[in-house]
């Protein structure tokens, strides 16, 4: 998404990956305009009278200043420092609430599943993933789809009526949740 600032403040909380443009005005005309950064390097900022432009992308958590110079040659003679910090996106986490363990299957050929997924930027779908003990590969069945929030506890009736399994056999399944990025 796109975050706008247009107070004085150039402190930034942002993802890793982020990329960030800014746009600093100055109240008089600039010759020049440098952004250094705590960790040596410096970005050349594109000017247009009193404006300078730069962009950059949120790599880790690093200090910075701007460097103006005016059109007499005046630099700024103790710039304010500014933190950009990197932000860390942590994975998703589901919990089966409900069954806590094994699970005899009913005649209905059905059972509940409650389930609680908490991201912290959100969450995007919830899945239940099993393996048939006559299969080859895993299937998948989507519970919930969209923008679901940062948690979610909601349960899931599997039918499980149609697989064609038999007295004895048995199943193993997880639930995995996924975030929006």
């Amino acid at each position: 998404g796109t975050v706008s600032q247009s107070y004085n403040d150039g402190n930034i909380r942002a993802l890793s990956g982020t990329r960030v443009s800014m746009t600093v005005k100055a109240n008089k005309m600039l010759e020049n305009m440098t952004v250094h950064w705590s960790d040596s390097t410096s970005t050349e900022c594109e000017l247009e009278g009193d404006t300078g432009t730069f962009a950059f992308t949120v790599a880790g958590t690093l200090d910075y200043h701007i460097e103006l110079a005016d059109t007499l040659g005046i630099i700024n003679s103790n710039p304010i420092e500014y933190r950009v910090t990197s932000l860390i996106d942590e994975e998703p986490v589901i919990a089966i609430l409900s069954p806590v363990s094994n699970v005899t299957l009913p005649l209905s050929m059905s059972f509940p599943i409650i389930y609680r997924a908490f991201d912290d930027y959100g969450l995007s779908s919830a899945v239940l993933c099993f393996k048939l003990p006559f299969e080859e590969q895993s299937r998948k069945a989507v519970l919930k789809k969209g923008e679901l929030g940062k948690a979610v506890e909601d349960g899931y009736v599997w039918d499980m009526s149609d697989l064609g399994l038999l007295p004895e056999d048995s199943i193993r399944f997880y639930l995995a949740v996924y975030d929006n990025d």
